[in-house]
């Protein structure tokens, strides 16, 4: 991973500065984490992973948390492709120079409107802190110049509009990304992290192919069903708390048992919870 330039006005960046010191704290651990491209994979587990690798006591819920606090003001900005979610940083190559890899760690977003304003435009001024201090060695001709040649992103399809611009059908674009939610994949991932986390265990969500395991594909039959995440985790949760002090009932904290459908309705059904609704 290459180094990162951190500019100075960043202590008095407006959106940096609106948003809460945890929110804050992922955001320059994120810039460690992102491509030569600025992208990521936004999905609350591997997020926290990633950025927090020695701190187990913070909760993937607040990693969550703060990716949407970010998003919110315009600092990052996420797109799915597939059944996974990924991030960017808007304005990174402004910030960072022209990117050392000819190709992205991560796919493109989908195809945007030709409408839609790309990343070398004033449509993300408000997005990263600006600064007239030094930047990266390539000097701005070479910048304008390797921005038509170089494979840089054209434009992602949530990104806001210009500023004093802003019209009805930009305002259609932006929309469903700013209320973006997890898919069931990554809350699937989610949740096994939680199992893993609360027992001591260590079930792998992924293959070395990166297939989803038998594990991760139990519990993201239990939310296409339509249980909740939350109340996958009371039930984890429960019976981490009934069983966890005994040696032969401890071995069944695991998914084959804890997620298997019919067992979980009776866990559930303890709680005196009832079945969510279906998605439709």
């Amino acid at each position: 991973m290459p180094n990162r330039w951190i500019r100075e006005s960043a202590r008095t960046s407006k959106n940096l500065n609106e948003v809460s010191d945890f929110a804050e704290r992922l955001f320059w651990r994120l810039i460690t984490t992102a491509d030569d491209y600025g992208r990521f994979l936004a999905c609350g587990s591997i997020v926290r992973s990633a950025c927090f690798p020695l701190m187990d006591t913070i909760r993937v819920e607040k990693v969550e948390k703060a990716i949407a606090e970010l998003k919110a003001h315009k600092l990052i900005d996420l797109y799915e492709v597939g059944d996974r979610r990924y991030g960017c940083f808007l304005k990174w190559f402004e910030h960072q120079g022209k990117p050392r890899s000819e190709k992205s760690k991560y796919p493109d977003p989908l195809p945007a409107s030709p409408s839609v304003s790309p990343l070398h435009t004033a449509a993300n001024n408000c997005a990263q802190p600006r600064t007239d201090a030094p930047g990266p060695p390539d000097t701005e001709t070479d910048s304008e110049t390797d921005s038509k040649t170089s494979p840089i992103p054209r434009s992602f399809s949530s990104l806001p509009p210009e500023s004093g611009k802003s019209s009805e059908h930009a305002e259609e674009r932006t929309a469903p990304a700013e209320t973006a939610l997890p898919t069931l994949w990554e809350q699937a991932e989610s949740l096994l992290a939680f199992l893993n986390r609360k027992a001591a265990k260590n079930y792998l969500p992924r293959k070395p192919n990166k297939d989803p395991t038998v594990s991760l594909k139990a519990v993201h039959a239990l939310l296409k069903q339509g249980y909740t995440e939350e109340q996958v985790r009371k039930v984890i949760a429960n019976r981490l708390l009934k069983w966890g002090d005994d040696p032969k009932m401890r071995e069944y904290l695991r998914p084959d048992t804890l997620f298997r459908p019919s067992k979980f309705e009776q866990y559930l059904g303890e709680l005196g919870v009832t079945h969510a609704m279906p998605h439709l």
